[in-house]
């Protein structure tokens, strides 16, 4: 016959399981820390304490934007090591894939103008970019900017048979200037076209007015104040019409008086972080225009 005692469970047992469930936690986090984390999973080399001051001094001239070759870490470590009493340390090319290796150092290309810019006078123009849009809707905010287009530029990289060896050719550099313009929902203003030639012969058969763009043209196919300031008249003409009193961020032109238009210059020095335009926009019609052009059947 069951016994109708009732079963008390060992507590102590039950917090045994409990430990033991937690430590077998910790190990399972424990062992994918190190797998994720390659500094953690490499093993103590003989000069570890030369590697680590070579990387503080890598990450210290990296957050001045210094740029460093793998030649210029070599000649750091040979001095490091004198100091350090180091005299069988060799900075060889083995040494140096292996620090690049395991610190997840790579060579990159540096690009942009950003590193240039002041931090402090880009806050304070932002602080203050509320009260300069006070009274305009964000269909009437407005930005415009120049980029130089290579136009018969071939891309610079190519599929290739392996083994090959990639040779190109010398290309073109012969180029126009775009101005584009857009607002803060995405209206596009026509784009205005700065040639070299008034009646290019790629134009023939064609007027100017019928293009989807506004040409001009001058010797250097620049922009210019007078060019620049003709637009601008242009613009103002047609909120008039519309009716509408824009806003434009420009990067530094001529001052002009405008119906219309409120003309805003961005503060010097400061386009690779205020300038809509060169945050992707004109990056992106280049990148449209290469994929048409550079297509087997261009439109």
């Amino acid at each position: 016959m069951p016994s109708s005692e009732l079963h008390v469970p060992d507590l102590d047992a039950v917090e045994r399981s409990d430990e033991e469930q937690q430590d077998n936690s910790k190990t399972v986090i424990n062992d994918l820390h190190c797998c994720f984390n390659p500094l953690e999973n490499w093993r103590k080399t003989a000069n570890h304490e030369l590697n680590e001051q070579v990387f503080e001094w890598f990450c210290n001239a990296r957050s001045k934007n210094i740029p460093i070759t793998g030649k210029l870490i070599q000649e750091k470590a040979v001095m490091l090591s004198v100091e350090l009493g180091l005299d069988d340390f060799s900075a060889s090319n083995g040494w140096l894939d292996r620090f690049q290796k395991r610190r997840n150092i790579s060579c990159s290309v540096l690009s942009g103008e950003g590193a240039s810019v002041n931090e402090e006078t880009v806050n304070d123009w932002c602080s203050h970019l509320e009260s300069i849009c006070e009274g305009y809707s964000l269909k009437d905010i407005f930005n415009a900017d120049e980029t130089g287009l290579f136009y018969r530029a071939l891309p610079t990289r190519s599929q290739v048979i392996r083994g090959d060896k990639c040779h190109g050719s010398k290309n073109s550099k012969e180029r126009i200037t775009v101005l584009l313009g857009c607002s803060a929902t995405g209206e596009k203003l026509t784009p205005l076209v700065i040639g070299r030639a008034a009646n290019p012969r790629c134009f023939r058969g064609y007027s100017t007015s019928s293009l989807p763009v506004t040409y001009q043209a001058n010797k250097r196919a620049w922009m210019t104040s007078t060019i620049f300031k003709d637009w601008l008249q242009k613009l103002n003409n047609k909120m008039t019409l519309e009716k509408r009193k824009i806003i434009m961020f420009v990067d530094n032109c001529a001052a002009m008086t405008l119906s219309n238009v409120k003309l805003v210059f961005l503060p010097p020095n400061t386009t690779a972080r205020l300038q809509p335009c060169v945050g992707g926009i004109n990056k992106a019609v280049k990148s449209t225009y290469r994929k048409k052009t550079s297509s087997p059947h261009p439109p």
